[in-house]
């Protein structure tokens, strides 16, 4: 290859070797083009600290906003995937690590329908007494020929 022609992909570097008296060598570069199209890309720190994915451990780390989300896609049995999913297309990269999700998600869980057995038949059956009052207009009365409402 020429020493004017650009590399493989377009990268096309010139650089000389000094070798001063008294100093220890080195390269001096004297040209650096790199084309846009280029497959070796030049990222600087913060360019890779900002495309990294934001892990959450804590669930301090999130906003209420945020708690709020994953307890409700909890309540309704959403999967971890789902939830996981949703946080980072809506915030950004945003991605909790799988015990915070499960946590919180858990908290959701337990508030709508109860930590163990008898909190969930407690919930259940003051849904229902809810339900019956609501519809107090509804009254089935069973007879031999069958139910009438």
């Amino acid at each position: 290859m020429e020493d004017s022609e650009p590399g493989c992909c377009g990268v096309k570097i010139r650089f000389l070797l000094q070798d001063k008296n008294g100093q220890q060598p080195y390269l001096e570069v004297m040209e650096f083009k790199l084309p846009l199209t280029s497959n070796h890309l030049l990222v600087t720190q913060e360019a890779r600290q900002l495309s990294e994915s934001k892990v959450v451990k804590s669930q301090k780390e999130l906003t209420p906003r945020k708690v709020r989300l994953l307890q409700n896609l909890g309540k309704s049995r959403s999967s971890a995937e789902l939830a996981r999913n949703v946080l980072f297309d809506q915030y950004g990269g945003l991605t909790p690590s799988k015990n915070l999700l499960f946590r919180v998600m858990q908290q959701g869980r337990d508030s709508a329908w109860g930590a163990n057995e008898t909190e969930s038949l407690t919930i259940f059956y003051s849904e229902g007494l809810k339900l019956r009052e609501q519809a107090s207009w509804l009254v089935c009365t069973a007879s031999s020929g069958g139910a009438e409402c």
